[in-house]
């Protein structure tokens, strides 16, 4: 799926992909870049995730090195819901990393919202891969996200999973949209 060209009106992925599906009511929350002082909160949204071995735990040090890599949800008062970030590995291949919602704001289509304005935003940016290693593909996979060999992606084994202490018996499944020629 390739995003409009500028000044043209886009078609959200969520109305190509969701068309047709009851959608729970949405209570009121924003997604905007995240701010030096959102990488606590972010920690905080990521911690009882990581806790669980849902995901790898991010320190507010690691997130405050990448934050311009964030976007955020924000409930009405302002307060972190969840977290998204891109980060990326050349001009054709991104990650989608740290993805985490509250656990009191799941199932309101937070998750979603983050990973549709992700992708958006990685695909305007003229990455033609986008993946993520999760162990919940299910969110992904709803997007188009194919789940496909980790081999697929040598340049996250490279960087990441050769140091990575949950490297043997690793349980995390690799997911990938592809929209370019590679």
């Amino acid at each position: 799926m390739m995003a409009a060209p500028a000044g043209q009106d886009q078609v959200r992925m969520t109305e190509l992909q969701l068309d047709g599906a009851v959608m729970p009511e949405i209570a009121p929350f924003r997604l905007e870049r995240a701010r030096r002082a959102d990488a606590e909160p972010i920690a905080r949204v990521i911690r009882p995730h990581a806790e669980r071995g849902l995901m790898l735990p991010r320190s507010p040090a690691a997130i405050l090195r990448d934050i311009g890599q964030y976007r955020v949800a924000r409930s009405a008062d302002g307060s972190v819901i969840g977290c998204i970030g891109i980060r990326p590995f050349h001009s054709d291949l991104a990650e989608i990393v740290g993805f985490a919602v509250s656990e009191e704001w799941q199932g309101r289509g937070v998750g979603t919202e983050l990973l549709v304005q992700a992708v958006d935003e990685a695909l305007l940016r003229g990455f033609g891969r986008i993946f993520a290693m999760t162990l919940r593909p299910g969110p992904f996979l709803r997007l188009g996200f194919q789940e496909v060999e980790r081999e697929r992606v040598p340049e996250k084994i490279r960087r990441d999973c050769t140091g990575c202490p949950f490297r043997v018996g690793c349980q995390e499944r690799t997911v990938l949209l592809e929209v370019g020629s590679t």
